[in-house]
């Protein structure tokens, strides 16, 4: 979608758009353009609200409607008579919009390319690529372009014919006090009344299925209904996620599909046209390499359901990951950063500080600029916390702010095109009381928990296959010393996937091809015999055992060649770049 907003008269307006995507509505007469990015659905009928609907309540109560909306969605509403457009950010910054504003016009898209295209010449902005080679996103609402911005969750904004933009908060995280907290009961029966509606707006439901206490807590909700759900595992027959998941939904007779993810999948990995041409929706923002077989499963899934519920962040959003039971020692946004910094899985810090590994690779900064940098990005992005009082509450506001509209959007929006769909841990009531729960509860999933065996004994009895952390990790130290001397692994890789692994094993040649420097979009970044080098380090993978910051880093360095290879394949086919 394309919009152009002219400076002075908005009454000859046309928007661009794309009919067929599911994830679009629109509607338009002589006086209103009204368009839906998403999938907003009403919290007080079983409806999903489309654009007519939208343009009946504005004509009725302005945008009072939003109050009764919930979901995933941005909503435009052009209106040619009093020559004013709002644009609105569903609550948690999922289905979003980017702008471009100069002197003459505005303009608004749910495609960063598609602005591209009409600007002329761009730059890059090196302070939003480092910030997404670091942590695989971005901090705030800028992009990896000059002059492109998000639109910010929570947000209604109104742009006059001079294009002066106002914009308000219309929904607040940290808004509730003590007084108005949920018993464990009341929580549990707000949750499964969320689930039960979802079942009056859906045909039938796929939810992907690790038996993790996410799709546990999910499925939980459906013990009643279960013929209504379609559930799909990926990954290699060994992983204990795939045998948890046949082993209940055979228990429980539950549809249930498996997508086995082995050498023969990772061979075709670099023909998939997701890879090469369909990866838009991610707008750079997020590495997409290493999603490729998510967007299999969801291909193969599509014709069976007609909403994807998704359990996406809540292992964040509800359980403090991946703080764990750590908080800051102070509420001043400085140390509270550092501590985020310090303590957020990142590329420079992964368990320790390995900065030094990427001393000589930026040419424009040394490292300890590109880490001031950063800690002054997450200082500003906690400053727009509107309520916080403690460290807890900034460490919360953080991983809504960024996992979910930083993180999560662009997972969530490539689902949106082949299914209408719904967060399970978005629910804008229940998202609020996650304040007011004790560090303990959150790190001991109290709620999650509660919820699973008020829900269902058999799946509140099932083991935890890989819960422990300190295991997952140690097998992967492990491999890597028995890889180092054997040239193979120990045990089954933990995780349901090994992007470099495979890589490394099958895609060498597509690996040099689209990180050769003299042909890289981002080369001004790199001092070319330094990213050569850390490029030389991720094919050979001979982890040293001298240190444990030389041992971890070989971790660190395959997230940021998936993060650099997924930015090139975006980047490559934008030519207007200075």
């Amino acid at each position: 979608m394309l919009v152009k907003l002219p400076k002075y008269d908005f009454s000859d307006v046309k928007i661009d758009f794309i009919r067929s995507q599911k994830d679009n509505s629109v509607y338009e007469n002589d006086s209103t353009i009204v368009f839906i990015y998403g999938y907003p659905y009403s919290t007080t009928s079983d409806k999903w609200i489309n654009a007519n609907d939208i343009y009946n309540y504005y004509v009725v109560e302005s945008l009072d409607f939003i109050n009764t909306i919930d979901g995933f969605y941005s909503i435009m509403i052009i209106d040619k008579i009093k020559n004013i457009s709002y644009f609105i950010v569903d609550r948690y910054g999922i289905y979003t919009l980017f702008y471009n504003k100069c002197k003459r016009y505005i303009l608004v898209s749910d495609n960063i390319k598609q602005i591209i295209d009409n600007m002329g010449t761009v730059e890059l902005n090196q302070q939003s690529i480092i910030e997404y080679l670091n942590f695989g996103y971005k901090i705030g609402n800028k992009t990896h372009i000059k002059g492109i911005f998000e639109l910010e969750a929570a947000k209604k904004y109104e742009v006059d014919i001079d294009l002066i933009v106002k914009r308000r908060t219309y929904w607040n995280l940290l808004d509730l006090t003590e007084s108005s907290k949920m018993s464990d009961k009341e929580f549990c029966t707000t949750f499964n009344e969320h689930h039960k509606k979802i079942l009056k707006i859906s045909n039938n439901l796929c939810v992907p299925f690790t038996g993790g206490r996410d799709t546990r807590t999910i499925l939980s909700c459906y013990m009643e209904n279960l013929e209504k759900i379609n559930t799909y595992t990926h990954g290699p027959n060994y992983h204990t996620d795939v045998k948890l998941a046949q082993k209940v939904c055979s228990s429980l007779n539950i549809k249930h599909t498996y997508y086995k993810l082995n050498g023969d999948w990772f061979k075709g990995l670099t023909s998939k046209t997701f890879l090469l041409s369909d990866n838009k929706t991610f707008n750079g923002l997020n590495p997409f390499f290493d999603y490729t077989h998510v967007v299999d499963s969801l291909q193969k899934e599509q014709s069976k359901s007609d909403v994807f519920l998704s359990g996406i962040l809540g292992n964040q959003l509800y359980r403090n990951h991946p703080f764990g039971n750590k908080i800051p020692e102070s509420v001043q946004l400085k140390s509270v950063a550092a501590f985020i910094i310090k303590n957020l899985p990142s590329v420079f810090n992964f368990k320790t500080d390995l900065g030094a590994y990427y001393e000589n690779v930026f040419t424009q900064s040394n490292i300890n600029q590109i880490n001031e940098q950063i800690l002054k990005a997450v200082e500003k992005e906690l400053s727009n916390s509107i309520g916080a009082v403690s460290p807890l509450d900034y460490i919360q506001y953080f991983l809504y702010s960024t996992y979910s509209s930083n993180f999560a959007s662009s997972i969530l929006q490539l689902t949106g095109k082949y299914f209408k769909v719904i967060g399970s841990f978005f629910h804008k009531d229940l998202l609020q009381q996650v304040r007011l729960m004790s560090l303990r509860d959150r790190t001991k999933a109290s709620i999650q928990n509660y919820i699973i065996k008020n829900n269902s004994i058999y799946l509140s009895k099932l083991p935890y296959y890989n819960s422990k952390r300190i295991t997952k990790y140690t097998k992967l130290i492990l491999n890597k010393l028995w890889n180092h001397t054997f040239n193979r692994n120990l045990f089954h890789n933990p995780n349901v996937v090994n992007y470099p692994y495979w890589l490394r094993k099958y895609h060498k040649e597509f690996l040099l091809k689209t990180l050769d420097y003299d042909h890289m979009k981002l080369k001004s970044l790199f001092n070319k015999k330094e990213i050569n080098h850390l490029i030389s380090l991720f094919i050979e993978n001979k982890s040293s055992f001298r240190s444990k910051k030389a041992l971890l880093f070989n971790f660190s360095l395959d997230k940021f060649i998936i993060n650099l290879i997924s930015l090139e394949l975006w980047l490559k086919d934008i030519e207007q770049l200075k």
